[in-house]
């Protein structure tokens, strides 16, 4: 990183900051950026077994697999997480402190629904063109997408907001006429092989 001639990018930099910060503390006391465990997470998320190569490696240094458990499991699941869409009554109270203390524009959330399954087999549809569904999955995202200008992607701040109107009528119809068009398709097929054209039920629902 010395080199002059290299060109890198602020991310690029920071990580590597951050990486000589973490070789030079002990092992037990080192302190993870915010920034470090998001980009542990991803990786995490995408391949255990390759994370867990990677950081065996020493190539980096990254958390245990110990400490991103902690940063997964905020909320403890329970029985009733699919029963009560996904979230607990303490985990409901706990959401409703924090919003208390939020004003305007803070008050307005995406929910993120996790363990969603693809099923094996499903054809891609190229046909499709998603223009304004837009899902905030990580704070970097969203401010990729707040400086992009494109005002399609802004944050909803209002329920009469005209993107509402397309997600209805265009999106989710869109949705509804592919999973009737499993139902209707002319052949021969199982209940099993018509269902492996269309998302899973869970998905759908």
């Amino acid at each position: 990183m010395g080199g002059q001639n290299l060109e890198v990018t602020p991310h690029m930099k920071f990580f590597w900051q951050q990486q000589m910060k973490l070789l030079q503390t002990v092992k037990m006391a080192r302190r993870y950026h915010p920034q470090i465990i998001r980009f542990a997470l991803s990786l995490h998320g995408k391949s255990p077994a390759a994370y867990r190569e990677l950081r065996d490696s020493g190539v980096l240094i990254l958390p245990s697999e110990i400490i991103l458990r902690d940063y997964k499991n905020y909320f403890k699941p329970k029985a009733d997480y699919i029963i009560l869409f996904s979230l607990n009554l303490d985990n409901i109270e706990s959401l409703r402190e924090k919003a208390s203390s939020a004003a305007g524009i803070q008050r307005y959330v995406v929910l993120v629904m996790d363990e969603m399954k693809i099923q094996s087999n499903l054809v891609f549809d190229n046909k499709m063109k998603v223009k304004l569904a837009t899902q905030v999955l990580s704070r970097s995202v969203a401010i990729a997408l707040e400086e992009s200008g494109n005002e399609e992607v802004l944050a909803y701040t209002a329920q009469d907001d005209e993107r509402f109107v397309w997600m209805k009528n265009v999106f989710l119809q869109y949705l509804e006429n592919w999973r009737q068009s499993t139902v209707t398709r002319d052949g021969v097929y199982s209940t099993d092989d018509r269902g492996k054209m269309f998302l899973s039920i869970q998905t759908y629902k």
